[in-house]
Order: structure tokens, then C-alpha cells, then sequence
């Protein structure tokens, strides 16, 4: 009798051992849509990141042209300041002219102040 209730038991285990394989296969398995929704999830923040790194991208090259166009304003700058060899020896002959004058003029007082 205690063996039939041993072989009982081990039958009853048996059968709760089938009856759990039989509910696993039954769980649903993923399905092709809900691996396409998982992928589909998957490059959406792929491309949020990308949009991410576009604007901030974007926003380096803006400041590198700012800094480029500010080099080039101050390039400018200098260029319409700094005078050309022409102008820059029209000044000097000025300059030398005025300068003659000035001794001339300092002579003049000179020989006066002598007299």
C-alpha cells in the first residue's frame, strides 16, 4: 500500500511536471510585432540621440564661424586702419616737411633773439 502510495505521488509529480511544460508552450513567445515595436523603439532613441548630436554639432560650428567672421571683422578692421607703403610715406614726407618747417622756424628765432 505504501508502495502504490509512492507510485502515486510519483505520478502526480509526473503529471504537475507535464501539465508545467504544457503552460510554458502555452505563454505567449514574442511575436514578430513585438520585436519590430522593441527595434522600433530602439532606433527612435537612436535617433534622438543623433538629433542631439546634430544640434550640438550644429551649435560648435556656429560658434566657429562667429569666431572666424569676428577674426575676420578685426582682419578688416585692421586692413581699412593700417595704411598702405603710400600712404604710409605720404605721412613720412609730411612728417620730414613739417619737421623743416619747425627747424626753419627755430633758426628764425635763433638769429632773432641774436640780433
Amino acid at each position: 500500500m505504501a508502495e502504490d502510495r509512492m507510485s502515486g505521488y510519483q505520478r502526480t509529480d509526473m503529471e504537475a511536471q507535464g501539465a508545467h511544460l504544457h503552460l510554458e508552450n502555452m505563454l505567449p513567445t514574442p511575436t514578430l510585432q513585438v520585436v519590430m515595436q522593441a527595434i522600433a523603439a530602439s532606433l527612435e532613441a537612436l535617433e534622438q540621440k543623433i538629433d542631439t548630436m546634430s544640434m550640438d554639432l550644429g551649435l560648435l560650428l556656429d560658434d566657429h564661424i562667429r569666431l572666424a567672421e569676428g577674426v575676420t571683422a578685426n582682419e578688416m578692421e585692421l586692413l581699412e586702419t593700417t595704411p598702405t607703403v603710400t600712404e604710409a610715406n605720404n605721412r613720412l614726407n609730411d612728417v620730414e616737411q613739417h619737421l623743416k618747417v619747425l627747424e626753419a622756424r627755430a633758426e628764425e628765432a635763433e638769429n632773432s633773439q641774436q640780433q
